[in-house]
């Protein structure tokens, strides 16, 4: 792992820095943490997080690409979510220039929450009503329920009327054991996965989606995410921010694009001409 220097190794880097995700002193081992008197607690935690680290990323099973699968093994894979999503696998929703990932991300949470298709031509129609877990790290509770309440609304539903059960069905968390990568980190912090799923396990909640948003997510973790997806039998879901879409196409089981409505397409499904500028449609690669 590539570990950016914080201080000299004289200076006491403490359990906090490291929960917070504060770039580690070069080559900060266990050892280490004992002679800066970490708790035994907490060097326990930090222990568990490099091995499930080191775990996420001995996960070698590479994600065949869809199209493949489906020439060598048609109907093997377990879709759930159109063409786009299906179980043990990961997939990455890439979005274009003007096009806003939350909007997508929250859209997408919604459509599987709720059962419904999003798309016109029914291409991302879930399977049934799925439970479906948002993790973000880029937006807070109060601005995802302030755009689940007018993606309702957009969608012709009455939130107060649908929130009982659509509360079943769609869950927003928090990070709440730091970042899915500290500062100067190569790999993704198995402290935060293990987090994820000892936090779902109390709250009784067996989720078949789990989407991650997080700006740090690189194409090369994909495959250690691929190994929480298989371990766990969920389907994932990473929101890409302006990453290097190509690299992440190539490492995904399959990657959609959001891109913006020509104002063509946007006239011939009657959208107002007030509305052009704000549209977008979303097609499969």
């Amino acid at each position: 792992m590539n570990i950016e220097t914080k201080k000299a190794d004289a200076t006491p880097y403490t359990f906090a820095d490291w929960e917070r995700g504060e770039a580690r002193p070069a080559g900060f081992a266990i050892t280490d943490a004992l002679r800066f008197g970490w708790t035994e607690k907490e060097r326990e935690a930090f222990a568990m997080s490099e091995a499930t680290t080191d775990r996420m990323y001995g996960f070698s099973m590479r994600q065949q690409a869809r199209h493949l699968l489906d020439i060598l093994a048609p109907g093997t894979n377990k879709f759930i979510y159109g063409k786009f999503l299906a179980t043990e696998a990961v997939s990455v929703a890439v979005s274009l220039p003007g096009v806003d990932p939350t909007g997508v991300m929250i859209s997408d949470g919604f459509a599987m929450a709720m059962g419904s298709d999003l798309c016109s031509d029914g291409s991302m129609r879930p399977v049934r009503e799925l439970k479906v877990v948002i993790w973000s790290e880029v937006i807070g509770e109060a601005e995802f329920v302030d755009r689940l309440q007018s993606t309702a609304s957009v969608c012709g539903y009455d939130i107060e009327s649908i929130e009982p059960d659509l509360a079943k069905r769609l869950f927003f968390m928090k990070p709440g054991a730091g970042p899915l990568k500290g500062k100067g980190d190569a790999r993704i912090r198995g402290y935060a996965i293990a987090d994820l799923i000892y936090s779902l396990r109390d709250l009784g909640i067996a989720p078949d989606v789990v989407i991650i948003d997080s700006a740090s997510i690189t194409a090369r973790d994909l495959a250690a995410l691929g190994g929480v997806a298989y371990r766990m039998d969920w389907a994932i879901m990473v929101v890409d921010r302006g990453g290097d879409p190509a690299a992440m196409r190539d490492a995904s089981f399959v990657t959609r694009t959001a891109r913006m409505m020509t104002r063509k397409e946007a006239e011939q499904i009657g959208i107002p001409k007030e509305g052009w500028g704000r549209c977008a449609e979303f097609a499969l690669h």
